[in-house]
């Protein structure tokens, strides 16, 4: 029997790939001026595009942890049915969510002895955290255990590379990834940051561009200096900018032949801390 393929909403893959590559995922809360909403399963209510419309007017917005007693919910139905779960969360250099997976793995080992809960703190986000799903969806459909799953995402890990770029640097601020004078003065100058993940799992800036166009281009570069050989599969996130999203793809298509892209929509629990107008890429490379 395979393994279930398992993470969390923060992974940002869209309902229909959920559906056809038979992905679980965990429904994560977050609240918006003060009321509270779900995504990850296509749950009524808040629209993306209206959350980033108020986003951009200063809205106040504040994503949730999934607490273990959650984990537990999802993985247990699971594993009564006699199948392994490979669960990818949230970094945990960016939320406690991680923590309260394998608490949740943790708590069920004693009840399901013959049945493993693999939670792999994968140390990614977004649509890169999905990459590596995708990825271990390959696997599974191959006919491969989660075991082996585990040990190839264990080996693997620090090759997914994770590039971001922003457009209004005071989402950043607010969450407390730049100081206040420095927001202002690249708000001044037009300045728009680089940002990748790192090996810790946590957002770290770069360099600083002048202006959006440069910006986006830098996100090629870092492709063409740290994509491995052949064709590679590539994820591009956007938070309400799809023709910007869209015009990375073009460039990494015409410049450094890449034929297998996906764009897709980012969601509110990276979008809310990241703002609107970011754009973010991600495959595997040398190293991150």
């Amino acid at each position: 029997m395979s393994f279930i393929v398992s993470t969390d909403a923060a992974a940002d893959l869209e309902l229909d790939y959920i559906a056809s590559r038979d992905i679980k995922v965990i429904s994560m809360r977050f609240t918006l001026d003060g009321t509270e909403y779900s995504f990850g399963n296509g749950e009524p209510g808040l629209s993306m595009p209206e959350l980033f419309k108020r986003l951009r007017k200063g809205a106040s917005a504040k994503s949730q942890l999934i607490t273990a007693e959650t984990h537990i919910d999802h993985f247990e139905p699971f594993l009564k049915e006699g199948r392994d779960v490979l669960h990818i969360p949230l970094s945990s250099g960016l939320s406690g969510t991680c923590e309260n997976a394998k608490s949740a793995a943790e708590q069920l080992k004693e009840k399901y002895p013959h049945n493993t809960v693999f939670v792999y703190d994968f140390r990614g986000a977004s649509m890169g955290q999905g990459l590596c799903v995708d990825y271990l969806a390959r696997m599974r459909d191959e006919g491969k255990s989660a075991f082996e799953a585990a040990a190839w995402v264990e080996a693997n890990a620090k090759k997914f590379c994770h590039f971001f770029t922003v457009d209004d640097l005071g989402h950043l601020r607010r969450g407390g990834r730049i100081s206040g004078f420095s927001s202002f003065v690249g708000s001044i100058l037009k300045i728009k940051p680089l940002l990748h993940i790192n090996n810790e799992g946590k957002l770290i800036p770069l360099k600083k561009l002048l202006g959006r166009n440069k910006a986006l281009h830098s996100l090629t570069e870092k492709y063409k200096e740290l994509s491995l050989e052949g064709d590679q599969r590539v994820f591009i996130c956007h938070a309400d900018c799809e023709e910007d999203a869209k015009s990375v793809a073009e460039k990494l298509s015409s410049e450094a032949d890449v034929s297998d892209i996906t764009v897709g929509g980012m969601g509110p629990i990276i979008g809310l801390h990241a703002g609107p107008g970011t754009v973010a890429l991600f495959f595997m490379g040398k190293s991150r």
